[in-house]
């Protein structure tokens, strides 16, 4: 890492040297800063190629490499919480929705953004639909943070207790059209 962020610095050449260097510390420094230069210049894309090619060390071809995605990783965290500010729940289980809030989450943290719980809290609730009204209340005004793990665990006890709801309904749907049509048979 030295090589590359400067810290490891090529010992001294002699000053008006146009002879290359015969000090063994020098030629072990330059070999080495090469094929460090050579590993980052073989593991970028062909579009970054032209960029970086002229890089006479591994720091700086490092240094433009950090300057060329520098704007970029600002616009793509950008986009990532946009993505959360958009995500909806809408049919898919709270599993799938909250799988999904957890990817851009993790690719937040991967490139140095990561956010706290009390961020993500408000991203996945303004993203449930009517269905969770009763329960987001609770979750807001909570006194301490919810780790995401427990949002996950209540979320999925809210939707078992909606799933629960919705088969009692049904069952006494079912009956209650059975009763008609066997009344209906009698008159």
């Amino acid at each position: 890492m030295g090589y590359l962020d400067g810290t490891t610095k090529c010992p001294l050449v002699p000053p008006n040297s146009t002879e290359p260097s015969t000090n063994t510390t020098t030629i072990l420094w330059f070999r080495q800063d090469q094929l460090l230069l050579n590993a980052i210049l073989a593991s970028k894309s062909d579009n970054i190629s032209p960029l970086i090619a002229t890089a006479k060390t591994s720091e700086e071809a490092r240094s433009r490499l950090i300057r060329l995605y520098a704007n970029r990783s600002r616009t793509r965290v950008m986009q990532l919480k946009e993505s959360l500010t958009l995500l909806q729940k809408g049919d898919q289980s709270i599993f799938n929705y909250l799988k999904a809030v957890r990817t851009t989450v993790d690719e937040l943290a991967m490139i140095d953004t990561p956010l706290s719980n009390d961020d993500i809290t408000p991203y996945v609730v303004n993203g449930l639909g009517t269905d969770y009204k009763d329960i987001i209340a609770p979750i807001q005004t909570k006194e301490t943070s919810l780790t995401f793990e427990e949002l996950h665990d209540i979320l999925t006890a809210h939707e078992t207790y909606l799933k629960r709801i919705e088969a009692t309904q049904s069952q006494l749907m079912a009956t209650a059209n059975n009763t008609q049509r066997s009344t209906g048979h009698y008159h």
